[in-house]
């Protein structure tokens, strides 16, 4: 069985639940993993009770050899490849041309009796042995003086942009034979690293054949495509796949499956597409953003299961999501025995209403920068909620702050690490985010609140929505 999740944080929920639920023949592919209980179950860990048989271990140094060599040539010729021929280089272009161009050879070239007059002297301006003169002299777009008779040759009638292009010719041509050298290097690097991978996998599948279930993320059933499909999984879950792309999920399915089950909710919020006019949104007919699940979900409903019966919230809280989105939503009678939240009397959710504008808006609440709003007022108000939760009791571990702005996200991090001294927990795929969309300043602000935080299992989560939906 292989179960693909879209986030590592995800991925170790799940396989935790399967070891309390008693199956422990379980591999975890992936070397992200925040859970000291799948540490264990990590295939780096686990693969190296299977060593190499001699013949393996014979060939993997003789690769690896190898590879250090050709690494070494493809540098030398990558800094070669990216020269600029200019006014030193005469020795080595004046060879090349003298082969491959030859008229041309002869309007630059000087010899010993090309630098001295008739009566043995040197020519005015030049030394006895200033063999790249005229070189030196055509590459300025200056005339052959004082070796006049030459100015009437081909080359010397071009200008100055002429000889430029001139030059970046001979440069292409000179260097032409390492080009194809340097890509028939990295050609034999290529094949030695796959030779290199296939080794290391043949370690790594007689790991993962002896295992029930085998877990990964969705990026990393992509790298591991050819592995998992010799493994071959008859079975093949993904989590939270109303979230994930189509293209990922398809990428998880390999011909030995037989069963593709699809865990996830449709009417929720879809995959994340940054380009905005390849989304099902911008009705351009590319869709991009439109799951594998909701289509099946929307074309062959009878192939979809839904789970009506929630165990999660108290049914006061259930009501809104009921009301809006699922009628049929019924509650298991466990939920009714929810304890309520200490200090804020019998009430389950609690709506606040203010007038506090978004931070660089008067009188407005549109803003084009979606990823960097934010409000100094609420973040204020969070804080002070969490310092009244903790007078409580609760712990950092009991609260989660939620917000649907990145910029939001960065505020609160920065005011929960030095107004309360609590530590924040940031997921991979917000920090991803921060790095891709927040402007230089903001990013740096990041950086500065983060080397001073260090998350662990004591911290407050904060997150962004669409990154913690359905973690929980």
């Amino acid at each position: 069985i292989l179960v693909v999740c879209y986030t590592n944080h995800a991925l170790d929920s799940f396989l935790e639940d399967l070891l309390e639920a008693g199956i422990t023949k379980i591999v975890r592919m992936g070397g992200r993993s925040k859970s000291d209980q799948m540490q264990d179950y990590q295939l780096d860990n686990l693969k190296n009770k299977s060593e190499f048989d001699r013949n393996q271990k014979k060939r993997y140094a003789v690769v690896k050899d190898d590879l250090k060599v050709l690494y070494e040539k493809a540098e030398k010729l990558s800094r070669k490849c990216s020269y600029q021929v200019g006014e030193k280089w005469w020795k080595s272009i004046g060879d090349f041309l003298e082969d491959e161009h030859y008229s041309d050879w002869i309007q630059l070239k000087l010899d010993d009796s090309d630098l001295v007059d008739d009566d043995g002297y040197s020519r005015p301006g030049v030394k006895l042995d200033e063999y790249d003169y005229l070189w030196r002299k055509w590459l300025k777009g200056s005339n052959a003086s004082p070796f006049n008779e030459r100015n009437s040759g081909s080359l010397w009638k071009l200008n100055k942009e002429q000889r430029k292009r001139k030059k970046l010719e001979y440069q292409r041509e000179y260097l032409l034979k390492d080009r194809e050298d340097l890509a028939k290097t990295m050609k034999q690097i290529d094949s030695l690293n796959e030779e290199i991978t296939l080794l290391r996998d043949e370690s790594k599948l007689s790991v993962l054949k002896n295992c029930r279930v085998i877990g990964c993320t969705t990026t990393k059933a992509a790298m591991c495509r050819d592995l998992l499909a010799e493994v071959g999984a008859k079975v093949i879950i993904v989590e939270e796949a109303a979230e994930i792309l189509e293209v990922q999920v398809l990428t998880s399915i390999s011909k030995s499956c037989d069963r593709l089950i699809m865990i996830g909710d449709h009417k929720q919020l879809r995959p994340k597409v940054d380009h905005y006019p390849l989304t099902v949104e911008a009705n351009n007919g590319f869709d991009f953003n439109r799951s594998l699940f909701e289509r099946i979900a929307n074309d062959v409903p009878n192939a979809m299961n839904t789970l009506r019966i929630q165990h999660r919230m108290h049914p006061d809280i259930a009501e809104i999501p009921r009301l809006i989105t699922y009628p049929e939503l019924q509650n298991n009678p466990s939920t009714k025995e929810r304890e309520l939240i200490k200090g804020i009397g019998f009430k389950r959710t609690v709506f606040i209403n203010h007038g506090h504008y978004e931070d660089g808006s008067d009188k407005t609440l549109d803003s084009t920068e979606n990823a960097s709003k934010s409000n100094q007022f609420e973040v204020n108000m969070v804080v002070k909620m969490v310092q009244y939760f903790y007078a409580q009791g609760y712990k950092s571990s009991d609260m989660v702050v939620l917000t649907p702005y990145l910029g939001q996200l960065l505020k609160l991090q920065t005011a929960i690490v030095k107004d309360i001294k609590a530590q924040v927990d940031i997921d991979d795929l917000d920090v991803g985010d921060i790095y891709k969309q927040l402007n230089q300043k903001d990013l740096e602000q990041f950086k500065q609140s983060s080397s001073k935080n260090s998350a662990n299992e004591n911290s407050i989560r904060v997150a962004t929505i669409d990154n913690y939906q359905g973690e929980e």
